[in-house]
């Protein structure tokens, strides 16, 4: 076995806490739209907590809720395709169907959503969505 190879991953694993993931063409978009640190989304794009006081991130997660259609032009979150994608995502880690959490999760998340602009809201619910999920499992 290549003794390097270690070495290699724990560098990939370094650079990926350091610099984030690399964004994807809507992701990019976004950036480009609002005039954000790239670095900046790169890094807090991969956290499952986003500081409601940061203001890239604030205008980035509404931004980009809004082209996924998590988010309507108003502001409001699309609860229905927002439950689907999270839904997609927890049957995929766990391997079960758990529509019955993801309603739970969701439910209470919106009892959560007292924000005065769609970024904070977005934000809001990511927060709320990755504490649930992680407390559940």
């Amino acid at each position: 076995m290549n003794s390097n190879i270690p070495r290699i991953i724990l560098l990939l694993i370094l650079q990926t806490v350091s610099f984030g993931f690399p964004l994807n063409e809507k992701e990019q978009d976004c950036v480009s739209e609002h005039h954000l640190n790239i670095a900046n989304v790169e890094l807090w794009n991969i956290q499952p907590i986003i500081p409601e006081d940061n203001v890239e991130m604030v205008k980035y997660m509404t931004c980009y809720w809004k082209k996924l259609g998590y988010q309507k032009e108003n502001g409001e979150i699309d609860f229905v395709k927002l439950s689907e994608v999270v839904h997609e995502d927890l049957k995929n880690r766990f391997h079960a169907d758990c529509l019955h959490i993801v309603a739970f999760i969701v439910d209470n998340c919106k009892q959560n959503l007292d924000a005065h602009t769609d970024g904070l809201r977005a934000v809001k619910m990511w927060n709320c969505l990755n504490i649930y999920a992680e407390n559940l499992f």
